[in-house]
């Protein structure tokens, strides 16, 4: 079972329904077929290619062997069990003595592995220019309607092929961070990140875009916290942040609205809640029916900058006109919190879901529960902030922030931001999980989002 995310260009959908989509790795003796998209639990068949001599090979999930294959042998039912976790299938071929010759992996639940992106670089030249390229791999063989590239925190200019780029080449065996976002016609986001030495034509080192906190809330600076950590590359400029909002439709919002003339009036309150958040890279809605509709807060315009917005109330109304929507069906809260973690995540960015319920939680029909949600975002390091609108009670939920009127929810706002400031995004060099990296941190540091 999975919850998988199709998109149009003002709405993406996350459905129950899944299938197994193979993708066919060109030129690789031995390649994991299937591709699960979204958040996927439970048993799953994978097949594989097991190359022309279809030798015996092995799957492992999480480093234990789940199957044998070889001959006519080329799939295998893997149980990913009930919760929704980041899990890593691997498919690996040994010689006589045992040492690994040949392999593939994909990742599962993992945010940013909805499609998959790399780099090729190419020499460095004589004249000082380092290029490169990107390419892709998608379920439905789309390419991205979205492509964004990186040198140390700099944009770059795509080619005319919509896939090169160039930049005066660094010092060789200087470090040098090279980042990519894809998101493609259908929604789904890719993400790749490589570390190189002066660019000399190598494939470049995987790294892992982690958000970190330090304990102490006076210390703001990101430069000496991420100098402080054994991390792969120095902090190349402050990254942006995403939210994603959660809004339960039952929550009561016209109260809220009541509160201030029931209208966008653009007072102090809406001035301070519009300021707390009009510069994030994005913002996400997200309605907890049965297909987890999501839309951008930013409107169809987006990509095109969001300070332009600022002071017009733009998200703002586009948020409460989301929740003053008439819903029907049932509720899927704890699944579209859960699901949502795959959006914040899917970037090097800062991040935080923000929820926002009333009284009725206790008709979810969720897959998941609340504590299965609120681990799964532990696990990929995104922060959840609640809001009520209404008295806490014991629904699996935080007790949060109450919020009874528009000052009240601005204030809430500028709290949060106050929060994803103290994020900073550090790269740990190598393919990890946050579990891993976790293990590397020293004392008083911790991963956004966990205790």
């Amino acid at each position: 079972m999975a919850l998988y995310v199709p998109k149009n260009p003002a709405i993406l959908a996350m459905s129950l329904a899944f299938t197994a989509v193979q993708v066919f790795a060109a030129g690789t003796d031995l390649a994991i077929l299937t591709f699960p998209i979204g958040l996927v639990v439970g048993e799953h068949e994978f097949e594989v290619d097991l190359g022309p001599s279809c030798a015996a090979a092995e799957l492992s999930l999480d480093g234990q062997r789940v199957c044998s294959l070889g001959g006519d042998i080329d799939h295998c039912t893997i149980d990913l069990g009930r919760d929704p976790k980041v899990r890593l299938i691997e498919l690996t071929r040994r010689d006589a003595t045992g040492v690994v010759i040949a392999s593939d992996r994909r990742w599962i639940n993992r945010p940013g592995q909805e499609a998959e992106l790399d780099f090729l670089f190419s020499p460095r030249e004589p004249t000082g220019i380092c290029r490169g390229s990107l390419v892709w791999l998608h379920p439905e063989k789309q390419s991205p309607s979205l492509l964004l590239i990186q040198h140390n925190g700099r944009s770059l200019r795509i080619g005319d092929d919509g896939r090169s780029f160039a930049f005066p080449c660094p010092d060789p065996g200087v470090p040098n961070l090279v980042a990519a976002s894809a998101i493609f016609p259908d929604g789904r986001r890719a993400e790749a990140v490589s570390l190189t030495g002066g660019f000399g034509g190598q494939e470049g080192v995987a790294v892992t875009a982690v958000p970190v906190v330090d304990g102490d809330p006076a210390i703001t600076d990101c430069t000496d916290l991420i100098r402080s950590l054994d991390t792969a590359a120095e902090p190349v400029e402050e990254a942006g942040f995403e939210i994603v909002f959660v809004l339960d439709p039952n929550a009561g919002y016209r109260g809220l609205l009541r509160s201030a003339g029931g209208q966008y009036k653009g007072g102090s309150s809406w001035r301070r809640a519009d300021a707390s958040l009009w510069d994030a890279d994005r913002i996400w809605i997200v309605m907890p029916d049965s297909i987890l509709s999501r839309m951008d807060a930013f409107g169809s315009d987006s990509e095109k900058g969001y300070r332009s917005t600022s002071g017009k109330l733009e998200w703002l109304k586009h948020l409460f006109s989301a929740a003053s929507l008439p819903f029907k069906g049932d509720l899927h809260l704890a699944d579209a919190v859960a699901a949502s973690g795959l959006v914040a995540a899917a970037g090097p960015r800062r991040r935080a879901i923000v929820l926002i319920i009333g009284n009725q939680t206790d008709r979810d029909a969720s897959l998941f529960t609340p504590a299965q949600a609120r681990a799964y975002l532990e696990e990929i390091g995104v922060p959840l902030q609640v809001l009520r609108i209404g008295k806490a009670h014991e629904d699996g939920w935080p007790e949060g922030i109450r919020v009874l009127t528009i000052r009240d929810f601005a204030e809430a706002l500028e709290t949060l931001k106050e929060r994803i400031d103290q994020q900073c995004v550090a790269w740990f060099r190598g393919d990890l999980k946050l579990d891993e990296i976790a293990d590397q941190l020293p004392d008083g540091i911790t991963i956004a989002g966990r205790p």
